[in-house]
């Protein structure tokens, strides 16, 4: 999976806010590798005070996320 580096430190943020059934979605390892890739600079918070899908992300994000979701759900 190609994945753009601001995209990772997006990725890197939501885990972060994910339910323990939606981690384990997340394969072995992925973590690494977003560190491994991640925009430093490319700074990315998530709004607290709305529901974590209502946040404004990449589309790539999304598309990212939403594969791993339906190929571990």
């Amino acid at each position: 999976m190609n994945i753009s580096s601001e995209c990772a430190a997006e990725l890197l943020e939501i885990i972060k806010y994910l339910d323990d059934n939606l981690k384990k979605c997340i394969p072995d390892g992925f973590e690494n590798y977003l560190e491994s890739i991640k925009n430093n600079d490319y700074h990315f918070e998530i709004d607290k005070n709305i529901n974590l899908f209502q946040n404004n992300f990449m589309e790539e994000t999304v598309d990212v996320l939403m594969s791993l979701m339906k190929n571990n759900l």
